[in-house]
């Protein structure tokens, strides 16, 4: 049984109303050669929040501190 569903309600992903989604789903490949499907965040980002490290558990690496 697919998650997808349940993913999407999570997701805020509206498949007949993708401009207010909170994230759209796209297809991807991964590095290695697979095929997956991803969400992504579907408004606008504050350049000044961007996590100049990568990593998002760290967020007082952002240009706003």
């Amino acid at each position: 049984q697919s998650s997808i569903p349940s993913l999407d309600v999570y997701e805020g992903y509206m498949e007949n109303h993708l401009e207010e989604s909170l994230y759209i789903r796209k297809k991807a490949e991964t590095l290695s050669g697979v095929s997956v499907e991803t969400y992504v965040y579907n408004k606008e980002v504050n350049p000044e929040d961007q996590i100049i490290s990568g990593n998002w558990f760290d967020v007082s690496d952002t240009r706003s501190n």
